[in-house]
């Protein structure tokens, strides 16, 4: 039973961990747009927000001992896509600001 409860504690550490590199991620390419014209200051701090709080809402509501287990074996899958969906943040925001010239 403990080694279940450790589990649990660690995807969902894993989990709270991607969301927080997810919201950062989502400021930057907001910010770039934000650069352009093309975005608020509002949402530049409300879109990582609001995914940071409905994240770490659905992660209480349903991420349980059970499911945990299952999902522990997909977390470096799950960091690879979020490292895909990172970088494009990263790029959408040196493209905005002009770091590449397009």
């Amino acid at each position: 039973m403990e080694q279940r409860q450790e589990v649990f504690q660690r995807v969902r550490k894993h989990f709270t961990l991607m969301l927080a590199i997810k919201c950062l991620g989502s400021m930057l390419g907001q910010i770039g747009l934000w650069k352009t014209g093309e975005s608020t200051l509002v949402l530049v701090v409300g879109l990582p927000l609001f995914i940071f709080l409905v994240g770490n809402y659905l992660i209480k509501i349903k991420l349980t001992e059970e499911r945990a287990v299952k999902l522990s074996k997909y977390i470096p899958l799950l960091y690879c896509f979020l490292v895909l969906a990172v970088v494009g943040n990263i790029m959408s925001f040196l493209v905005k600001i002009g770091f590449f010239k397009v």
